[in-house]
């Protein structure tokens, strides 16, 4: 899913009202590309990141495929950089361009595949809501953030998943962070859950490359 939804030089957004769904994808598509023998940067931002869960869905996925890679291995693959503050994400990203720069010279391996940040809003929304000049700095730096993001995906093959929370009553849903980031990500992808029933669905509001309104549905495990 993460290659087809993100697909290389693209950064990808899921948009959702319920953080353990968010949360449970961002570990499958971790795990998952790391079974693919893919290295993978997590940002985790909410402290929702667990290495138990990751080894339940290895133990998942793991029935499914031929040709397996040890629990440790995939573990040893995801890297998880816990952070609090968008300038704590800024950083670490500019020191993985810098590193993916010296690596991509050298056409190494171990260069990362995917990168995830869960959760954008997380970083941006404290300070987007105290006003001011502090609003005007905010936007300022979700702006820095997204460019820096699409830079990577750019010039490192790299897939990037971020996530975002809804905003809005049950009728009107809406993304966070509002129209400065929504511009952001090549693609955006809204998860829904139907009052009723154990379906998801996945809707494709914003593409660059494929037909937006497209759905499908999905089930968490």
């Amino acid at each position: 899913m993460t290659r087809s939804f993100c697909g290389e030089h693209h950064m990808g957004l899921l948009s959702w009202p319920k953080l353990l769904c968010i949360m449970q994808l961002c570990t499958t598509a971790a795990v998952a590309s790391a079974m693919r023998g893919d290295q993978v940067l997590y940002i985790d931002t909410t402290g929702s990141f667990s290495s138990r869960r990751a080894a339940a869905i290895y133990n998942t996925l793991n029935s499914r495929l031929q040709d397996k890679r040890s629990l440790t291995d995939v573990l040893q693959s995801i890297h998880v950089n816990r952070v609090h503050t968008v300038h704590d994400a800024l950083a670490v990203l500019d020191a993985q361009a810098l590193s993916m720069q010296g690596l991509a010279s050298q056409n190494a391996v171990c260069q990362p595949k995917l990168l995830i940040v869960d959760s954008v809003s997380a970083l941006i929304t404290p300070i987007l809501g105290a006003g001011g000049t502090q609003q005007s700095h905010g936007h300022a730096l979700m702006s820095a953030l997204g460019r820096l993001l699409k830079y990577m995906a750019a010039c490192y093959t790299v897939a990037i998943l971020c996530t975002n929370h809804m905003v809005g009553s049950s009728t009107n849903p809406r993304p966070a962070l509002g129209e400065s980031w929504k511009i952001q990500p090549h693609t955006r992808l809204q998860l829904i859950r139907p009052d009723v029933g154990d379906d998801r669905f996945a809707v494709l509001s914003a593409s660059a490359s494929n037909a937006c309104n497209q759905q499908a549905t999905f089930q968490l495990t």
